[in-house]
């Protein structure tokens, strides 16, 4: 065959050629075309022609999960497979009868071991590497073989590995930790004296006892919950206040959850900073009590702001605010337009008697500044600061050529010619006398 030729075959073609029926096999085996045909290819080809597997020198690459396949697919790779450990581990699956020819037991991965018990449970207790089975591998058990979740929870007790397992089962509902350990309490058969109660952690007593409250003398952590869980646990069973009132972060979610169940309550000062919080964001008109707000961020106080207008007397924080915050807010509250650059502007623009009102004029930027000024130029003399630039400068200056002597001459001599152009157009006789000065400015730095 012309080299030429050969080099024009790509994987694609060979595959095509044997598909159609044109492929010249003598051909194929005398150049060895078979090594061109690409791992992937190799997955279409081995399904439709298993004749043609012993061509395939690379069938340990395919993995366990494709042996599987193409066992399901064709069973005449059956001899082929027999060739490769990870294919034994595909056998084993399909054809547990032939346990006693395979080599390689001592072998298998975990992963291979995850796939056989998939398929053939009975394998479980013959594996010799379940403390190595990472999440993927329980999932991929679980998913066929739930009955091995318990097993799944002895290795993962202390670990947060069992919600990485949940995770990768989504989106097929399983049974959570909590659920499985409140199974096995309400088991008449289980001996509770006997049971290992501290294997469970804190986070995972508040899921059981949301749900079983009869269990509360089993557990010794009531000091180590958070407010957080307070909150969960009391809103799912109120009955549980009495005990939230003894810890400080019980009393924070009693009063996160309605402040009126602790009428005489005065001790704020020691109400965690981590707590206010969230005490806040469902109850803004304890602010009043609030000692320290540093724990609250930009979009809390946005929060606060809205629905407990208020507490306007104390926050002192209004830059931190950006515009689309401010948008989001006056929606809710317009008065409180008189902290917000753009939209005070506006306010004046339309009636200069808000001037009276509006407290941001510290907090106005350059473009707020000529964007009021081009409209309202009366309000100058509020402005200290003339540092604008030279593009907002002409802006303003075509509107208010009266501003002409608050424009700095380093200012006036980056105008280009365009610029001087437009301005005498729109201001005929006003502008020329600058102009000239920055043209013999320029003429004597150039001499």
């Amino acid at each position: 065959m012309p080299i030429n030729k050969i080099k024009n075959l790509t994987s694609e073609k060979l595959v095509n050629m044997l598909q159609q029926g044109t492929a010249d096999i003598a051909e194929f085996d005398k150049y060895n075309f078979w090594k061109f045909i690409h791992r992937n290819d190799w997955k279409k080809v081995l399904p439709e022609f298993p004749q043609y597997a012993d061509k395939y020198e690379k069938g340990f690459t395919l993995g366990v999960v494709w042996w599987d396949k193409l066992l399901a697919i064709q069973p005449k790779l059956l001899e082929g497979a027999k060739k490769y450990k990870v294919g034994w581990s595909a056998i084993i699956m399909h054809y547990p009868e032939l346990e006693e020819e395979c080599p390689y037991w001592d072998e298998f991965t975990p992963h291979e071991w995850s796939m056989i018990i998939s398929a053939q449970p009975q394998y479980f207790y013959k594996c010799p590497c379940t403390d190595k089975f990472t999440p993927k591998n329980w999932a991929v058990i679980l998913s066929k073989q739930p009955q091995f979740r318990n097993k799944c929870i002895e290795y993962f007790m202390d670990t947060n590995w069992q919600k990485k397992v949940e995770s990768l089962l989504k989106p097929t509902p399983q049974k959570s930790y909590s659920s499985y350990i409140i199974e096995q309490i309400e088991n008449p058969k289980t001996d509770l004296d006997s049971f290992d109660w501290e294997k469970i952690n804190s986070e995972k007593w508040i899921d059981i006892l949301k749900e079983c409250p009869q269990f509360a003398n089993r557990f010794h952590g009531w000091d180590k919950i958070a407010m957080t869980d307070w909150y969960k646990l009391i809103k799912a069973q109120p009955q549980f206040i009495e005990s939230a009132l003894k810890y400080t972060t019980g009393r924070s979610a009693i009063l996160k959850i309605s402040p009126n169940i602790l009428p005489d309550f005065n001790d704020w000062e020691n109400i965690p900073p981590q707590d206010w919080r969230g005490i806040l964001l469902k109850q803004p008109q304890l602010i009043e009590h609030c000692n320290n707000t540093n724990a609250l961020r930009t979009k809390d106080w946005l929060h606060i702001l809205k629905i407990y207008p208020q507490s306007e007397t104390i926050f002192h924080y209004w830059q931190i605010f950006d515009s689309s915050d401010f948008r989001e807010l006056i929606k809710y509250q317009p008065q409180f337009w008189i902290y917000s650059p753009t939209h005070a502007v506006a306010k004046i623009i339309d009636d200069t008697n808000n001037s009276s009102e509006c407290k941001c004029w510290s907090w106005f930027k350059n473009l707020n500044w000529v964007e009021l000024l081009s409209e309202k130029p009366e309000f100058a003399d509020k402005l200290k600061n003339w540092s604008f630039s030279s593009k907002h400068w002409l802006s303003l200056l075509l509107k208010q050529p009266q501003l002409a002597n608050k424009c700095s001459d380093s200012i006036y001599d980056t105008f280009s010619l365009e610029n001087w152009n437009e301005l005498e157009r729109v201001n005929p006789n006003v502008f020329e006398r600058q102009h000239m000065l920055s043209t013999l400015r320029k003429i004597s730095r150039d001499d």
